[in-house]
């Protein structure tokens, strides 16, 4: 199976960003890149999940090898205008993966997007990129069961959820969002030839994959009967 364009950037030059990530870790083995999830819960007027946000910040070494050749005007600087390309081109390839970010409700996997809204920064030696994806209909948080996760199926990235995780708009009374304890670092990689023995593509059941292994899962709780 064809390596996917599993996220930015797209074009044929996915070795080279494996070669910088493997500069922070051992050269055989997965994840090639890693990325520090911040996620957002957005909830409407009448308390209803409506909505999940997530501002992602990529590594050093791949913000290195995405911000090439970006600076435009030559300033040293990446402003909003020169990255959103890149934001835009990255967004249509995690399309069909999803966006790397996987809603339940009571157990079963519900459809997110398409994105609504997103925005590409860089600070420091860090890029990140924050985007909206909104729920096809708003659900109760209190009368269905809520997690999350956000992962890459094949785990050539590597997705951490970070805490606490922000509940937005007007979540019910005592709403709380809890990330589980994702395994050790040194515990987080696999040898590349078990992954690409996977054969691994969008359409496969997410939740049987190698990166589902390694997610760290949100659990959302709002006790019954409160107020928004």
């Amino acid at each position: 199976m064809a390596e996917p364009s599993r996220l930015p950037r797209c074009r044929p030059a996915w070795a080279m960003a494996a070669l910088l990530a493997a500069a922070s870790g051992p050269a055989a083995a997965h994840p090639h890149v890693r990325i520090d999830a911040a996620p957002t819960l957005h909830f409407d007027t009448a308390g209803r999940l409506a909505g999940v946000g997530m501002r992602w910040t990529f590594d050093e070494f791949y913000t290195a090898f995405a911000l090439d050749g970006l600076d435009a005007d030559g300033d040293g600087a990446y402003g909003p205008e020169e990255l959103a390309p890149l934001a835009e081109e990255n967004l249509a390839a995690l399309a069909e993966w999803g966006y790397f970010t996987y809603l339940k409700l009571d157990g079963a996997l519900a459809p997110l997007g398409p994105v609504r809204s997103h925005r590409s920064d860089h600070a420091g030696d860090r890029l990140s990129l924050a985007f909206l994806l909104p729920l096809e209909e708003p659900v109760d948080p209190r009368s269905v069961r809520i997690s999350l996760a956000s992962f890459d199926p094949t785990f050539y990235i590597d997705v951490v959820a970070q805490e606490p995780v922000r509940l937005d708009g007007s979540p019910p009374d005592g709403c709380a969002a809890v990330v589980e304890a994702p395994p050790p670092v040194e515990e987080r990689s696999i040898a590349d030839a078990q992954v690409e023995a996977l054969d691994i593509g969008p359409e496969d059941d997410v939740e049987g994959t190698v990166g589902a292994r390694f997610a760290s899962w949100i659990t959302v709780s709002c006790p019954a009967g409160t107020a928004p």
